[in-house]
């Protein structure tokens, strides 16, 4: 026999949180079901063509370049502008 919350438990039952049930009451009942997942060789990406990567690439290079030049071609100026007048 086991002993929980003072009250002393028979072997046929057991305690849960708050609750004692009985050998075999219901704990919870399944409602639902999840399939199982696929297998992951199923979930892997298909390998992309050649011209698809190029495409990836130069838009990616793109978006690089239109934030990076302007900030890097300001400040190269404003160092020349600088060098100009202390000369």
């Amino acid at each position: 026999m086991a002993v929980a919350y003072n009250k002393v438990l028979s072997d046929s039952e057991i305690r849960i949180g708050n609750r004692t049930l009985k050998k075999g009451e219901t704990v919870f009942e399944l409602l639902e079901s999840i399939e199982e997942a696929p297998p992951a060789a199923a979930s892997r990406p298909q390998p992309m063509s050649e011209a698809e990567l190029r495409q990836i690439i130069a838009e990616a290079t793109e978006r690089i370049a239109l934030e990076l030049v302007p900030a890097i071609a300001d400040r190269i100026i404003r160092e020349e502008i600088e060098k100009l007048k202390n000369s």
